[in-house]
Order: C-alpha cells, then sequence, then structure tokens
C-alpha cells in the first residue's frame, strides 16, 4: 500500500480533507442550519462551475502533455469568463441565494477554473504534489475562515465565500506562474488542438458529468429538500462523503497518466491490480471507522445540533464503494480510449446523472436516507456503463497482434 502512488495522492487529498471536515464541523458549530446549508450549497456550485467554464482542458492536457501558452491561456479565460456568468444566472433561478452570494460565486468560479488548470499541466508530468496543494490549498483555506466568522455579531456565508475567492486568486496565479517556469524545463511542448474538436468535445462532457456527479448530492438535496436538510447531510458528508472521495479522486487523479504511459497490457494489468487491492482495501477499513465516529461526532462536537437520520451513514457508505468502481473504470476509458469511447462516457454520465435527480425527486416524501440511495443508483448506471467502455477502450489499446505465416521472402 505505501508503495500505491493512488494512496500517496489519496493520503495528500485526505490532508486537505481534513482540513475541509474540520472546517465543515466548526462552521456547522457555528453558522444557523440554514446559514451552513447555503454555504454547502455554494461550494458545491463553485466546483461544478469550475468545472463547466474548464471546457474539459484538464483531461486534454493530461491526454496530450500540453503545456502552458498565451493562445492555452486565452482558450481558458474567455469562455471561462462566459459559461460562468450562465452557471451563477441558472443557480439564482433554481436556489434562493442571499444578497451579495452570486457576485462572490462568479469570481470564485472564474479563478477555480484557471487553477484547475494550471493543476492538469504538473498532473501530466506526474509532479502529483505541486498539482495536489494547488487544488487542496483552498481545504485550509476554508478551516482558516472560521476565526474570522467567529469575530462577526452576524456570521454569514458570503463571508466564508468571499475568504474562499481570496485563496483561489492566489493559487492560480501561483499555479500558472510555475506551470509556465516549467515548461521551459521539463514539461512537453504545446501541442495545437481546437477547442471545437471532437476529442474537446468528449473531455468537456465527460468532465463536467464526473464533476456534477461529485456534487449532485448536495445539488440535489438543496432542492429537493430543506436547506436545514441540507446541512445535516453536509455534516455526515464532510467525514463519510469525504473519505470515499479522497479515495475516487486519488485512483483516478494517477492512474490516467500512469495508464496512458503504460507500454503492454501486462504492464497495466500490475498497475491496476495493485492499486485497486490498495485503495478498495483501505476503503473497507475507512468505513469501519466512519461507522463508529459518526453518532460520537453528533453527539459531542455538534451537541445534537443536527438529528442524523437512520441508515443515513450506510446509505454514504455504500454508494462510495460505487464511485470508488466509477473512477477505476473511467480512469482506463480516460487513459487508453478513442475519442469516441471519452464522448461515450461523457453521454453515459448525463444519462446516469438524470438517472439519480429523477430518482431523487421522486422519493423525496420519503426523506433524506432514501435520497441519498436514489443517487446512488444513478452512481451504480454510471459505473456500469464506464465499465463497458472501459474494456472495450482495452482491448483497442491492448489488442493482439495477428501474425501472418506463410509468406517466404524472397
Amino acid at each position: 500500500m505505501l508503495k500505491s502512488p493512488a494512496l500517496r495522492t489519496a493520503t495528500m487529498l485526505a490532508a486537505g480533507g481534513a482540513g475541509f471536515a474540520i472546517a465543515n464541523l466548526l462552521l456547522a458549530r457555528i453558522l444557523p442550519p440554514v446559514q451552513f446549508g447555503e454555504l454547502s450549497l455554494a461550494l458545491s456550485l463553485i466546483q461544478v462551475g469550475a468545472t463547466i467554464a474548464v471546457l474539459g482542458l484538464p483531461i486534454l492536457i493530461t491526454r496530450r502533455g500540453l503545456a502552458p501558452s498565451p493562445r492555452l491561456l486565452a482558450q481558458s479565460l474567455v469562455p471561462g469568463i462566459v459559461l460562468t456568468v450562465m452557471v451563477v444566472w441558472a443557480a439564482t433561478r433554481l436556489y434562493p441565494l442571499s444578497s451579495g452570494l452570486p457576485a462572490l460565486l462568479a469570481a470564485t468560479i472564474l479563478f477555480a477554473a484557471l487553477g484547475r488548470v494550471a493543476g492538469a499541466f504538473f498532473q501530466s508530468a506526474q509532479k502529483f504534489g505541486i498539482s495536489l496543494l494547488l487544488s487542496q490549498s483552498q481545504n485550509w483555506v476554508l478551516l482558516a475562515s472560521v476565526p474570522i466568522v467567529l469575530l462577526l455579531a452576524n456570521p454569514a456565508s458570503t463571508t466564508v465565500i468571499a475568504i474562499v475567492l481570496a485563496s483561489y486568486v492566489i493559487t492560480s496565479g501561483i499555479g500558472w506562474a510555475l506551470a509556465w517556469r516549467a515548461s521551459h524545463r521539463d514539461l512537453d511542448s504545446p501541442a495545437h488542438f481546437s477547442l471545437l474538436s471532437t476529442e474537446t468535445l468528449g473531455a468537456a462532457v465527460h468532465l463536467l458529468a464526473a464533476n456534477v456527479f461529485f456534487q449532485v448530492d448536495r445539488l440535489a438535496v438543496g432542492k429537493v429538500l430543506s436547506f436545514e436538510e441540507l446541512a445535516t447531510y453536509a455534516v455526515v458528508a464532510a467525514i463519510a462523503g469525504s473519505a470515499f472521495r479522497m479515495l475516487q479522486v486519488g485512483a483516478g487523479y494517477t492512474l490516467t497518466p500512469r495508464l496512458r504511459a503504460t507500454p503492454d497490457r501486462a504492464r497495466a494489468l500490475q498497475v491496476l491490480r495493485s492499486e485497486a487491492l490498495a485503495v478498495f482495501g483501505l476503503a473497507v477499513f475507512a468505513a469501519a471507522a466512519i461507522a463508529i465516529v459518526m453518532p460520537f461526532i453528533f453527539a459531542v462536537p455538534l451537541e445534537n445540533r443536527y438529528d442524523l437520520p437512520n441508515g443515513l451513514v450506510a446509505a454514504v457508505i455504500v454508494v462510495g464503494f460505487v464511485r470508488i468502481w466509477q473512477a477505476f473504470a473511467a480512469a482506463v476509458v480516460s487513459a487508453l480510449g478513442s475519442e469516441r469511447l471519452l464522448l461515450a462516457m461523457g453521454v453515459a454520465g448525463w444519462l446516469a446523472l438524470l438517472v439519480s435527480v429523477l430518482a431523487a425527486f421522486g422519493v423525496r416524501e420519503h426523506g433524506l436516507t432514501v435520497v441519498i440511495y436514489a443517487i446512488g443508483l444513478g452512481w451504480l448506471a454510471y459505473a456500469s456503463c464506464v465499465t463497458v467502455l472501459a474494456l472495450a477502450a482495452w482491448n483497442e489499446r491492448f489488442r493482439p497482434r495477428t501474425h501472418i505465416s506463410g509468406c517466404a521472402e524472397d
């Protein structure tokens, strides 16, 4: 396990996740439940909006080894501004956001998108440490916002988002500067590509579907249930959900560039087998720990301010295992699949996402736990479809060569 790049990556993600979890617990105790629910929704909207704004560029950077250039910066920034405005406009139509929050969301989404593109340069070069430091720093900034919120007479979600915005401005600027300097030494030269290509479309469709799926639980709960119930779920997700998310992201983060670099089928199988044993083994341990610690967290640190529904922790754990399965299959398609398979994976993601949303609306009268299982049904459909595509990508990449016999040289 100690030799697993996925677990080393998951460990770094877990460090950021620990900051995120602690910050959520403290903010859940400080903020009124409605404000904490709105904050959880805003953080999810930032992640979804940033994914839309990057137009699939992180996957293209990873697949092609692109390096920073003025053209790439322009292709990140100009569409990003337009798409960010569209995302925030849609959010204001779907949710009752506080005054001032939409403007903060717009700025935060744009800089978060630029930071993702910067991190992808280092992910492509398998410099996972730098890439993860850039992407995880805002989790600790969220924790740093706690003492500031404590000093306010009327703590609100907008204060926390303003602090998160400042962190994205700093980290995205540092990330692009480091990537630009590294591009003169050990990153590949930028390859020609077009934002209108099939590959770009496939990457954007898949990346957006995958990242909306990461946030669909909060987005759906915030819509079909109340902000108070969203606040309760956010507490559970900060602990139970984050553990599985770190393993899911860690697996996908390292497997894509490693599988892309594998020369043959035997080496690719070795990579997949070792990572699967390590990641799923740790997931079993995490599930046991979560089941033990969650009732204590609600009873002691949160002083029973939130009611823990029966079966909610188990639902998050079950869905967590399905999400890890999906990450392994998606990494195979992203690394080995053709443009056609990449686009098919994105389409499958959107269809599965539709399953989650419709199922969540259909069972909303049955409470929070059933809604989470309904969302998990979409994850199950997503993982199953992507597994079929992963097998197709595997066979395309490692198709046995046919040898023609019976031909003699003159």
